[in-house]
């Protein structure tokens, strides 16, 4: 079966779209992932979604670093596979965070 995940991050500042090919990438697979890095999880949830989520995060902010989606398929982070659907996940789309100074708050004080 063949899942596609879609996120977006604070009402569409930054999104992506990961596809994940469950006979590929297993819940076993899953959880090693979730475990390398001993993050904090939801350990009652599907752990493929789970995994998904952190896939999420981390395109998402490298997306904003600068690297483009095809750069960020080849490249192999550490803990994750490449995202290029060789190991059952493929990254579709992603759009980093765009910062605008209109949104950047400033206090100044005087010493």
């Amino acid at each position: 079966m063949i899942n596609i995940y879609e996120f977006n991050y604070d009402f569409y500042k930054a999104s992506c779209t990961i596809e994940i090919d469950r006979e590929i990438f297993t819940e076993e697979l899953a959880k090693e992932t979730l475990t390398f890095f001993s993050w904090n999880y939801d350990k009652n949830a599907d752990p493929i979604d789970e995994v998904a989520k952190k896939y999420a995060m981390l395109v998402i902010e490298k997306a904003t670093e600068g690297f483009g989606i095809d750069e960020l398929r080849k490249h192999q982070f550490e803990g994750f596979v490449e995202l290029d659907g060789t190991n059952g996940i493929k990254l579709l789309e992603v759009e980093g965070v765009e910062f605008d100074e209109e949104d950047l708050s400033m206090e100044k004080k005087e010493k």
